[in-house]
């Protein structure tokens, strides 16, 4: 928690001739967690609502002062206050989860971990495809969709919960996600733009981590000349848009079955065959290497 210290003065009133000023120690979190559970939904529908009106709304909360004072407080006091709460800015973000869980018409629905730590990789392609679908046409259902894709009921099979370390149920298939996504349906819609902020952050974090080895262009490629009026490829999408993306990169980690077969990736760990690939690609890129030295000393 952040200290702060706040001072009002108050105008003199018929039955008190005398100006009043009084202090007041408050506290402002720091983050999402040190705010109580049934206030959190209040604070994100604020800022995502409107941002700087929500913050200002936010701050209000905060200090928990009497409406008077709140009166007297300057403009800059209230910006610095807001300032210091600008973590809670609506932004792409995969390690601050406002809403770990909630429930929702008596059952409780998980949201993956921070940096999506127990996703699963059938569940990243296929909230990736709903995400495109509502960043690019606006599809609301695609929101939803994608909600109900990586937030999930809590399973009950507690030794499952513990070997996977992850609270939700299982995903295996799209007609799960759509029967979740009509439970979800009358859920608050803040949980609806949590997650597309999550998976926006995740898929950040995706390409940060493993985009450097998973998605750029091959040695060769980069060599190639070009002519400077030849319009040059754009870069890969996000997630290998093109062709067959996530799912033939999935489909030739079952080939190699260090993971099991097909219905098994699905369910791997997906950072565990993410670290896979990169290993496997800084692997051919030093054997391309090592195989183009000698032919480099035979020709010097």
């Amino acid at each position: 928690m952040i200290p702060v210290t706040v001072t009002a003065e108050r105008a003199p009133r018929w039955w008190w001739p005398r100006s009043t000023k009084k202090t007041w120690r408050r506290a402002l979190p720091e983050d999402w967690r040190e705010i109580h559970p049934r206030r959190r939904r209040l604070y994100y529908s604020l800022v995502v609502t409107d941002a700087r009106a929500g913050m200002r709304q936010v701050v209000r909360q905060c200090l928990r002062l009497p409406a008077w004072a709140l009166r007297a407080m300057r403009a800059e006091e209230v910006a610095a206050l807001a300032g210091a709460l600008a973590w809670m800015t609506p932004k792409p973000d995969c390690e601050r989860l406002p809403f770990p869980s909630f429930r929702h018409r008596g059952v409780t629905y998980h949201f993956p971990r921070p940096k999506g730590e127990n996703m699963a990789c059938i569940e990243y392609p296929i909230a990736d495809e709903y995400y495109l679908q509502f960043v690019r046409g606006g599809d609301e259902s695609a929101l939803l969709l994608l909600t109900a894709t990586i937030v999930r009921e809590q399973d009950a099979d507690a030794a499952r919960n513990l070997r996977e370390e992850d609270e939700r149920v299982p995903l295996h298939s799209r007609a799960e996600i759509v029967a979740r996504a009509n439970r979800l349906r009358a859920a608050p819609v803040e949980y609806q733009m949590a997650a597309l902020l999550f998976f926006a952050g995740m898929k950040e974090y995706v390409h940060r981590v493993y985009g450097p080895h998973l998605f750029e262009m091959d040695d060769e490629d980069d060599t190639t000349e070009t002519d400077e009026h030849e319009e040059k490829d754009p870069e890969p999408d996000q997630d290998a848009d093109e062709g067959f993306g996530w799912w033939g990169i999935l489909q030739d980690v079952a080939e190699a079955g260090l993971f099991g077969n097909m219905r098994q990736v699905y369910q791997a760990n997906f950072h565990e065959v993410c670290m896979y690939l990169v290993r496997q690609t800084i692997k051919a890129r030093q054997m391309r290497a090592a195989t183009k030295q000698p032919a480099q000393k035979n020709f010097d």
